[in-house]
């Protein structure tokens, strides 16, 4: 839906940089004020944004997929909204083609792969734990936790790279944020190009490879995706791998270092949460399924 500059509320505008240090210093108590507000205007570099954040404004927004789509503008303007470039994820598309994509990933994130992967999780997150313990009692909820937990269960448990493939990817998803400082009609950093490329020449590699030697995990899973006949093209095949692996890993390792911080300034849960810590891995396979529910329900 686009609107031009003259047409919005300018008193329903409010002044706020997204993507300053003072917002995400402050991240959570604009989001509680949010939650209780009308959707509002936001005008910043690029085209005009629309923050929603009441539950039913946002269901709205989910639901009514006339109005609001979920394919991306590409050109001059929506490059800070561009993190994986010419790539298109499942959450971008609209209709049939959604649901036609959703289809065929569906078997890749089954309760029967996320099972196969409990040991995996259960040692990458006892690791962290003891490496927690034994440098505590203080510890770094990002540094610590969410920046590895969603990486090496990604990664690790369910892509089994080696640590070479893998510096690689994380070395992505470090400098994916730096994308939203990209003005209108720049061009990405030679950086932020690199690392793409990078990425990007892994992500072939790795789907030659599973066509070649096929394995027990998901990749190969979507390598050999079919539903009536249908399969992944190589094209959606990539997108898909690429997004899962190299921008799923800046937003869902961010949010785990969040959910702490929230957890730990909320002392009821934060009480329940230590009641349980017998069940060390339960939280991490937790967050795993709940990444795979994010992906099929938006």
């Amino acid at each position: 839906m686009k609107s031009s500059l003259a047409e919005l509320d300018h008193s329903n505008v409010v002044d706020v940089d997204l993507g300053s240090a003072e917002f995400k210093a402050n991240a959570h108590r604009y989001m509680a004020e949010w939650a209780q507000r009308r959707p509002f205007y936001v005008l910043g570099k690029g085209p005009p944004q629309v923050v929603v954040g009441r539950y039913a404004d946002v269901h709205r927004v989910f639901s009514d997929i006339d109005t609001f789509k979920s394919e991306m503008p590409r050109g001059p303007g929506w490059e800070q909204f561009n993190k994986i470039m010419f790539a298109q994820f499942v959450t971008q598309m609209d209709g049939e083609q959604h649901a036609r994509v959703r289809r065929l990933l569906m078997p890749a994130f089954s309760s029967r792969r996320i099972e196969q992967l409990q040991d995996s999780i259960t040692r990458i997150v006892d690791g962290m734990l003891d490496f927690i313990e034994a440098n505590g009692p203080e510890f770094d909820g990002m540094q610590d936790y969410g920046a590895h937990l969603v990486v090496d269960a990604l990664l690790d448990a369910m892509v089994n790279m080696d640590q070479r493939r893998k510096a690689i990817f994380v070395a992505f998803h470090d400098v994916i944020p730096g994308t939203t400082y990209v003005k209108p009609g720049e061009s990405w950093s030679p950086e932020l190009r690199r690392a793409f490329d990078r990425t990007m020449e892994e992500v072939r590699a790795i789907i030659e490879e599973r066509r070649v030697s096929p394995r027990s995990d998901f990749i190969s899973d979507l390598v050999n995706a079919r539903d009536q006949g249908d399969k992944l093209s190589d094209s959606e095949l990539f997108d898909q791998i690429f997004g899962i692996c190299g921008a799923s890993l800046s937003a869902t390792s961010r949010a785990a270092g969040g959910a702490l911080y929230l957890l730990y300034t909320h002392q009821r849960g934060s009480t329940r949460q230590r009641s349980a810590r017998r069940s060390r891995a339960t939280p991490a396979l937790g967050q795993l399924t709940s990444i795979c529910h994010v992906l099929y329900q938006v």
